[in-house]
């Protein structure tokens, strides 16, 4: 995972959930540290990114918008989640206009992220009781495989 946040608490924080559940995690601080650190990556190098909307020198909408517009395949089909406080339908519908396929809210919970991540892998997942209901942009791709994070049932792939 590629996750934007400039709050180091918070990233320290979601990196170290991720890490748990057995995922690689990196961290950008701002939204221009994740655009660049997505442009010099390999092709699928990341699984999805997860993006805080506000963040100083580039904000995540921003950051968003241009990595969907390089010229590069995995740019138009990796997952972006939009992380913020911001749970208005304006709030939503620019997040998904920037190229976002969900807008989770602040403060992230862990499982919120693994049900999305479940949702994406298998067409046909059951919502698990007790996790909040994930606002997503069905217009987006499918992610075609994240083997960090496996939950009950999913089997680890590659």
């Amino acid at each position: 995972f590629l996750a934007a946040e400039d709050n180091a608490m918070n990233a320290d924080l979601l990196k170290e959930l991720l890490e748990m559940s057995g995922a690689r995690c990196e961290i950008a601080r701002n939204g221009r540290a994740a655009l660049a650190m997505f442009s010099n990556s390999r092709p699928g190098y990341y699984d999805a990114i997860l993006m805080d909307i506000q963040m100083p020198v580039m904000d995540g909408c921003t950051a968003a918008s241009a990595i969907r517009s390089l010229d590069r395949e995995d740019a138009k089909t990796i997952q972006i989640y939009a992380m913020t406080a911001g749970t208005l339908e304006e709030d939503v519908a620019r997040s998904f206009e920037a190229g976002m396929n969900a807008h989770i809210p602040k403060p992230v919970d862990i499982h919120v992220i693994k049900n999305h991540i479940r949702r994406k892998n298998q067409e046909s997942y059951p919502q698990e009781k007790g996790y909040p209901v994930l606002r997503e942009n069905r217009s987006r791709s499918r992610l075609p495989g994240c083997s960090g994070i496996p939950g009950p049932g999913v089997s680890r792939s590659g």
